[in-house]
């Protein structure tokens, strides 16, 4: 089975102050369990003016004790997030999944950013996750908790994107 979940959101910042502010959210206190975000590739091209980039986010996983069984022992999940910047056309697309636990449940997610075409000091955000669990009879109930758990970290990075945004412009990079 898959479930899938779509959150819709408009920061009040304009698409360049999120495009950079992104590269700026973690580490963060209030998500200890983003343990670290490393670049693993970049590629420019100077045609298009598009940058593409690899990362890898390591994640202390906190499963339930019911999900631990399926998952194994280690505390740790890596996640490979693909990301292209087009500020030509003001889009930038976040695509991630998970490089562990793949056997037991898929987790895609896409972030697209856009420019607001009512506002265009605002920025429009559409976060998509699709979740798909193999484990036979207990497939569905990791389903929901995983979307559960997207649900409560997307509202999370909101708040950590707006917290960027303002330590991006204290640290006058927009001046």
């Amino acid at each position: 089975m898959v479930t899938t979940e779509t959150l819709d959101h408009t920061f009040q910042h304009p698409w360049s102050k999120i495009a950079l502010a992104s590269w700026h959210k973690y580490p963060h206190p209030s998500r200890p369990d983003v343990e670290s975000v490393d670049l693993i590739r970049r590629d420019f091209d100077p045609k298009t003016g598009v940058l593409f980039t690899t990362r890898l986010m390591t994640i202390k996983y906190n499963a339930p004790p019911w999900m631990s069984r399926f998952m194994g022992k280690s505390p740790r999940a890596y996640f490979i997030e693909d990301t292209m910047i087009d500020p030509i056309n003001k889009r930038m697309v976040m695509k991630s999944r998970n490089a562990t636990f793949d056997s037991i449940l898929v987790l895609q997610e896409k972030i697209t950013y856009t420019a607001d075409e009512q506002n265009g000091e605002w920025t429009k955000m559409k976060q998509e996750a699709k979740v798909t669990a193999f484990p036979y009879l207990v497939s569905k109930k990791i389903e929901e908790f995983s979307v559960k758990e997207f649900t409560q970290n997307a509202k999370k990075g909101r708040d950590l994107m707006e917290q960027a945004v303002h330590k991006i412009e204290a640290m006058n990079m927009f001046a």
